[in-house]
């Protein structure tokens, strides 16, 4: 990069890389992958990982939220709702919110980004239901096409 450090830099929650991040590149905005985030989310809040309700407005909340205020007064409202104020998996995460919040970095050249880690991160995770460093080439083929025509059914 010409002797110049990153503007920003995506990570997964990862403590260790979080303390190398600041020492190593102090300049550099550092901010959490919002893929890993949202895929937690589903395992953290029980049952309302299938209440569509729930899933819309906390995406809204997160993705459109144009202001830090704006996001806190939807982000209490949601936890009043669907009764999470004791959740400490989503306690932590707000305590942690301008790590992970887009309102929270707007002013980050190329914060606009962070959507595009979880591009890579999704198609990893699907690939890897199907595919392991153990097996042959043709067998690699066959569950490959068995993927590719998987993702096709669903879009």
């Amino acid at each position: 990069m010409g002797g110049h450090k990153p503007n920003l830099i995506l990570t997964d929650q990862d403590l260790g890389m979080k303390s190398a991040i600041e020492m190593v590149f102090d300049s550099s905005a550092h901010r959490f992958c919002m893929w890993h985030i949202m895929k937690k989310l589903s395992e953290k809040v029980g049952a309302l990982k299938s209440n569509d309700e729930f899933n819309s407005s906390f995406k809204s909340c997160v993705w459109s939220s144009e202001t830090p205020d704006e996001f806190e007064e939807t982000w209490n409202s949601i936890m009043i709702k669907f009764e999470l104020q004791t959740n400490d998996w989503l306690s932590h995460m707000y305590e942690i919110r301008s790590m992970w919040i887009p309102a929270y970095f707007k002013n980050i050249f190329l914060g606009g980004i962070l959507r595009t880690t979880s591009i890579s991160e999704s198609a990893n995770s699907f690939y890897c239901n199907f595919l392991n460093s153990k097996i042959g080439l043709v067998e690699f083929w066959m569950r490959f096409e068995s993927a590719i025509e998987a993702q096709r059914h669903k879009e």
